[in-house]
């Protein structure tokens, strides 16, 4: 449910246009940040930086399918933990809210 009340909250910010999104959990910077309501999917274009709980995610693209909670990342792509190990790759996809991925 926690959870869901954060999504929620970005989901909120991210109608309103803002492309610079703060929660508690994380946060997603990007040129360009689009939610499509039919689909359930969030899509961050552009420079994308995303830090969530102890991961910190550059990219050009990230695609989030809410719905599967299935994370899609693409084009110059660096992960870092929280102990500073950095992989670098071209495509990844996460699940389990990272918990799962092939990079």
């Amino acid at each position: 449910m926690k959870f869901f009340c954060k999504l929620v909250f970005t989901f909120a910010v991210l109608l309103c246009g803002i492309n610079n999104v703060y929660a508690n959990s994380g946060q997603i910077k990007a040129k360009q940040i689009q939610y499509n309501t039919s689909d359930e999917t969030i899509n961050a274009i552009g420079d994308v930086y995303i830090r969530f709980e102890e991961y910190e995610i550059n990219a050009d693209l990230v695609h989030y399918d809410i719905h599967n909670d299935i994370v899609y990342a693409e084009g110059h792509l660096r992960i870092t933990d929280k102990k500073n190990n950095t992989i670098y790759g071209e495509k990844a996809i996460f699940k389990d809210r990272f918990k799962q991925g092939i990079i």
